[in-house]
C-alpha cells in the first residue's frame, strides 16, 4: 500500500490541522458512478461541476440513523446493512477544500 502524507495551508475543516494519509479527499474522477448500492453518494453532486474530474472532493457523514451500518470510503462509495425499510443519511461536500454544500442520500432495504 502506497502511502503519501499533504500538509497544507488551506483548512479542511474550520478551526482545525487535519495531517494525514486519509480523509483529504480525491480527484473527481476518483468518484465511482456505480457501486452495490448505486453510485457513490457524493457522485450526482461531483459530476455536475465544472472540470470536475481535476478537483478534489471530500464528503464527510453528518448524520446516519443508528440501526444502518454504514462504512463510508474516501472516495465517497459506501456499504451499508440495515432492517428492512428506508434510512436517510446526511452528509457534507467539499470541493478543493472549500465547504460546498449538504445533501442526503436514501438507502433501501427489503421489498
Amino acid at each position: 500500500m502506497s502511502k503519501c502524507l499533504r500538509i497544507d495551508t488551506t483548512e479542511l475543516i474550520p478551526g482545525a490541522l487535519v495531517i494525514g494519509d486519509t480523509g483529504l479527499g480525491v480527484l473527481g474522477a476518483g468518484v465511482p458512478s456505480a457501486g452495490q448500492h448505486g453510485p457513490a453518494y457524493a457522485w450526482d453532486s461531483v459530476s455536475l461541476q465544472a472540470n470536475f474530474a481535476g478537483k478534489e472532493y471530500r464528503g464527510t457523514i453528518d448524520s446516519a440513523p443508528a440501526a444502518l451500518q454504514l462504512a463510508a470510503a474516501e472516495n465517497t462509495s459506501f456499504t451499508a446493512t440495515g432492517p428492512d425499510g428506508s434510512h436517510a443519511v446526511a452528509w457534507s461536500l467539499y470541493e478543493d477544500g472549500v465547504y460546498v454544500g449538504s445533501s442526503s442520500f436514501t438507502v433501501r432495504f427489503g421489498p
